[in-house]
């Protein structure tokens, strides 16, 4: 418990000091406030995830399809709306003016496949294609110093 209180006082932090200066941000503490973003939206998707599949045993296929007929839609909408937050808590953030300008056509790119590709998809493209749809932008966030931003689970 104190450990979750420590993280939620280090957010809040994080937060109320983006949100309350005009002055902008090292390239360091945007990149370690952006990769904090993914990470926690990260575990927060993993902990959605875990609370609707056994987390001692992988599903059998059956028990999979039931899983995604019962929740499927509820998984896949709090998976849009956790990574629409972390795109938009990235942008919230003051970074630097010349990596902003590398950054935010990217995260345009991730913006109009989460709205477009992801959401027009639907929860059984999600659930059911092989592919990562934000494989094509992630080696350019990694490049740009996002790392857990363009980690694939």
């Amino acid at each position: 418990m104190r450990r979750l209180s420590l993280v939620v006082v280090l957010v809040v932090a994080i937060l109320l000091a983006a949100c309350g200066s005009d002055e902008r941000l090292s390239e360091e503490e945007f990149l370690a406030q952006a990769n904090e973003i993914c990470r926690v939206g990260t575990e927060e998707l993993i902990e959605t995830f875990e609370s609707f599949f056994p987390a001692d045993a992988e599903p059998t296929e059956e028990e999979f399809q039931q899983i995604f007929d019962e929740n499927g839609q509820t998984i896949f909408d709090d998976f849009v709306t956790n990574t629409r937050g972390q795109i938009d808590d990235i942008r919230d953030l003051n970074g630097p003016s010349d990596l902003e300008d590398q950054l935010d056509p990217v995260l345009d790119e991730a913006s109009d496949i989460l709205d477009n590709e992801v959401s027009a998809g639907g929860p059984e493209e999600l659930f059911f294609s092989e592919g990562d749809p934000f494989a094509a932008i992630n080696p350019r966030l990694e490049a740009l110093g996002l790392t857990a931003c363009a980690e694939s689970e």
